[in-house]
């Protein structure tokens, strides 16, 4: 979520906005080359992932998928305002759940975005709240 982050890895994107994922969580069961727990979505029937929108060019897509090894990309309908929803692609691990934590640097980034782009308060601090590995 964090600009800066995503504007390290690839060039031309613009935020579109905040959106809302229902009827998915947010967990942390992807496994990381490094031994910690990656942001994943998983079904969830009454929940909300909160999460920013970005406009991002095909060519910077392709270099953005080397980055999100082991996710896929999958088309799922994201809520960007009142009566308004856009299909965006959004990457989910459908492996078996790892169950480690994300790393502290991996939710900075996490926060950092959330905070930056407006995200709901209780949202953050969800994020704030996670068991993380140092």
């Amino acid at each position: 979520m964090s600009s800066a982050r995503l504007a390290a890895r690839i060039e031309g994107v613009r935020v579109v906005g905040v959106g809302r994922l229902h009827h998915h969580e947010l967990v942390f069961d992807k496994p990381g080359r490094d031994g910690t727990a990656k942001a994943n979505v998983r079904r969830a029937t009454a929940a909300v992932v909160h999460g920013v929108v970005w406009e991002i060019e095909a060519a910077a897509l392709e270099i953005l998928d080397g980055f999100e090894r082991g996710y896929e990309r999958s088309a799922l309908d994201i809520v960007t305002g009142p009566q308004k929803t856009v299909i965006a692609w959004t990457y989910v691990y459908r492996g078996a759940a790892d169950l480690s934590s994300p790393s502290d640097a991996y939710v900075r980034h996490l926060l950092d975005g959330a905070r930056e782009h407006g995200l709901p308060g209780d949202f953050v601090t969800h994020l704030e709240k996670l068991g993380t590995i140092d």
